[in-house]
C-alpha cells in the first residue's frame, strides 16, 4: 500500500467517526458518557471503549454546560475540576487553577467567546465542527501514538459545521491548520503529526528524542528518527519540558 492509500484509509478510518450532524447538541452528546463516568486523571474512556483526549474531554464539557445561556468563569471552573478533572498539565509551576482555567478558555477563540470583562463565555462559531474534526485527528493519533504521515487525504472531509474560514484553511493547507489550532494536542514535526505526551498508563509514548528540542540543530536524523519530537504537554519553555521528560526516562 503507498503513502497516499495508507493516508486515505486513515482518512476514511477517521471520518467514519464523526460526533453526527455538527451541531453543538449532537457534538456533546457522544461524549455524554465520559463526562458522566468523569474518570479523574489524565484519560477518559469514550462511549465507543475508545480513549477521548483530557483536553478535550475539558472543551467538551464547557460547551455542554454553554448549550443553553453564557455561563460564568467560575462555574465552568467547578464542573471542569470535577468531570472530567483538569488535567494538571494546564497548570503552570505554583499558579492557581482559576488563573490556569481562564487562560485555557481566552486562548480558543475558536472555541469560547468572552462576555465583557470574560466574566462569561458562550461557544464560538463554528465550535461543534471545530471539535468533530479534532477527535477525529486525535482519534487516529490516539490508535498510533508514535505518529501519523500528514497528508491532504486527511482533511478531505472537514465535516459539517466548521466556521467557514476555518474550513477554507483547513482544505487549503492542513498542515497550517494543525499547527494554529491543534497544536495543544498534537505537534507538526518533519511532515508527521505526533500526539504530545501526557502521564497517563492507557498509552504507551515512545521514548522522547533528547536533540529535537534542545540543540540548536535539532535531530539530526530528521522523519527517520522513531522517537517522540513532540514536546510534552505543559506550561514552560520547551526545552525544559523536554530536559524533564528525557532526564525521566533515563
Amino acid at each position: 500500500m503507498s503513502a497516499v492509500q495508507q493516508a486515505q484509509a486513515l482518512a476514511a478510518r477517521a471520518a467514519g467517526a464523526p460526533f453526527t450532524d455538527g451541531s453543538l447538541e449532537g457534538a456533546i452528546a457522544r461524549a455524554g458518557a465520559v463526562l458522566r463516568a468523569g474518570e479523574l486523571g489524565c484519560s477518559a474512556v469514550h462511549s465507543d471503549g475508545g480513549l477521548l483526549d483530557p483536553t478535550l474531554a475539558v472543551e467538551l464539557r464547557c460547551l455542554q454546560l454553554m448549550q443553553r445561556a453564557p455561563q460564568a468563569h467560575a462555574s465552568l471552573l467547578e464542573a471542569a475540576q470535577s468531570s472530567p478533572g483538569l488535567p494538571c498539565y494546564l497548570q503552570a509551576a505554583g499558579e492557581l487553577p482559576a488563573a490556569a482555567f481562564r487562560r485555557f478558555l481566552l486562548l480558543r477563540p475558536h472555541l469560547f467567546t468572552p462576555g465583557p470583562d470574560c466574566a462569561t463565555f458562550r461557544p464560538a462559531p463554528g465550535a461543534a465542527g471545530f471539535l468533530e474534526l479534532k477527535h477525529r485527528v486525535l482519534r487516529c493519533l490516539m490508535e498510533d501514538p508514535s505518529r501519523i504521515q500528514l497528508q491532504a487525504a486527511v482533511a478531505a472531509d472537514v465535516g459539517a459545521g466548521l466556521d467557514p474560514a476555518m474550513q477554507a484553511l483547513a482544505v487549503h493547507s492542513f498542515e497550517e491548520f494543525c499547527g494554529r489550532y491543534l497544536r495543544d494536542c498534537a505537534w507538526l514535526s518533519h511532515g508527521f503529526l505526533q500526539l504530545r505526551p501526557y502521564a497517563t498508563s492507557a498509552l504507551r509514548f515512545p521514548p522522547q528524542c533528547p536533540w529535537e528540542h534542545v540543540s540548536s540543530g535539532g535531530c539530526y536524523h530528521g522523519a527517520k528518527c522513531r522517537r517522540c519530537h513532540a514536546p510534552p504537554r505543559g506550561e514552560g519553555h520547551l526545552k525544559d519540558l523536554v530536559q524533564v521528560r528525557v532526564r525521566r526516562e533515563s
